[in-house]
């Protein structure tokens, strides 16, 4: 009788630790949050609010400079960061998930262009492009492109001259009153490279100046 009950008293104990060290179900999660989802549209509760979208360009390399067809060659590396209200969770409620990486296919994109692209082609096909989403609706969306963008030229002090090169986004069809684009407050890596976004409403130039970015 003594084995026994030593024997069931070890079984409880194992069924507790169970217990304490689950993990983050993350097909549960899923399940929960695309429920009713609809990609389709705006991610916001109220029609009337912003979605404030930031705009990160790293500059990884320049490829070449082309002054007779005033064009530049790069490889850049593009995070967009926005939250999708739909897509928050409490994570006590989900074995304490705080994150999820799904496919970017499955989940509503901001029409983020670069004005002055001339062509491109991405690293990372779409479809194996994953965003990372927070619990608390924070949408991080990581692009990496070998782009060839148009730039004006000034080649007259040539082979003395200085090119300032503009990478120029936009949202294409909404106003800024429904998306709200701005620069990141991280670092940029420019490689003399200048970062310019156009607020799509207004038209309002935001001109940026790396010597000036704070870490």
């Amino acid at each position: 009788m003594l084995r026994c009950d030593s024997w069931m008293l070890i079984c409880l104990m194992i069924s507790g630790m169970i217990h304490l060290t689950c993990t983050c179900s993350e097909l549960a999660l899923h399940q929960a949050l695309f429920k009713d989802y609809n990609k389709l549209l705006r991610p916001v509760k109220n029609q009337s609010s912003t979605t404030f979208l930031k705009s990160n360009t790293a500059i990884y390399s320049i490829v070449s400079v082309n002054e007779q067809e005033e064009s530049i060659d790069l490889v850049v590396w593009t995070v967009l960061i926005w939250q999708d209200e739909y897509l928050q969770w409490n994570p006590t409620n989900f074995d304490n998930c705080t994150s999820l990486f799904i496919p970017a296919s499955e989940i509503w994109q901001p029409d983020y262009i670069i004005i002055n692209l001339l062509d491109s082609e991405p690293i990372i096909s779409d479809n194996v492009l994953y965003v990372r989403i927070e619990s608390n609706g924070l949408v991080f969306l990581d692009q990496t492109y070998y782009v060839t963008l148009r730039c004006d030229m000034d080649i007259t002090a040539f082979p003395f001259d200085t090119q300032i090169c503009s990478i120029i986004g936009s949202i294409w069809a909404y106003d800024s009153t429904q998306i709200n684009l701005t620069l990141s407050d991280k670092r940029q890596n420019f490689n003399a490279v200048q970062m310019v976004i156009i607020a799509y409403a207004k038209r309002t130039q935001l001109s940026f100046d790396p010597s000036r970015s704070e870490a």
